[in-house]
């Protein structure tokens, strides 16, 4: 029983986030107090960049990435030539296949990641908690992940508008491109044209 708590103990003490920095903020004690959100949109999700919701371009984007979102993604074990072995049982696999975060099963994310890119671009998927600080060490296991949007670009970091879902609205934050997943769609500029003929 003793080892059960020590490691306990060890993993909340290693455990990172990817808002720790902000040492001023003070959590709420009530869990319904704190920032919060009025309006169609979850401020969890990124906002179309499109003027009407309602056009064949939003009904296109939404299909695609309903198909997307049916696509398993997995964390998995392959043998020397690259062939699968086994699902890993780990943090990252359950954000994969079950739930990503507190607001949104391994479906709706994957959803979200494909509405972004196709609206965005460019997206960056942050693991925002960790059992580990992963500027410190390589050895981390994921635990959430969110979609963020990329705001700009320095030599080694991004600087990512993010969801906190601790304070209720999206920040920016710095983080280091090494273990930021950015991901990008190769059909933006073609897409964009698109947009634009069918606007016009």
């Amino acid at each position: 029983m003793a080892g059960v708590f020590s490691r306990l103990r060890s993993t909340l003490s290693h455990a990172w986030n990817a808002f720790q920095d902000e040492k001023s903020y003070q959590y709420p004690s009530d869990p319904y107090s704190g920032g919060g959100s009025i309006g169609y949109y979850r401020p969890d999700r990124m906002r179309p960049t499109y003027s009407a919701e309602k056009t064949i371009i939003s009904s296109i984007y939404t299909r695609m990435s309903i198909d997307v979102a049916g696509v398993d993604i997995c964390h998995v074990r392959t043998d020397k030539d690259g062939r699968y072995v086994e699902d890993i049982n780990s943090g990252l696999n359950n954000c994969l296949t079950v739930e990503a975060n507190i607001d949104q099963g391994a479906r709706q994310f994957r959803q979200d990641m494909a509405m972004s890119l196709l609206q965005k671009g460019t997206i960056a998927v942050v693991p925002v908690d960790t059992t580990s600080d992963p500027t410190i060490s390589g050895a981390f296991d994921v635990q959430t992940l969110r979609v963020g949007e990329v705001v700009a670009w320095f030599p080694q970091h991004v600087r990512v508008s993010l969801y906190n879902e601790k304070k209720g609205y999206r920040e920016e934050i710095t983080l280091a491109k090494q273990f930021v997943a950015i991901v990008e769609n190769p059909l933006y500029s073609v897409m964009n044209d698109l947009t634009r003929l069918f606007k016009g």
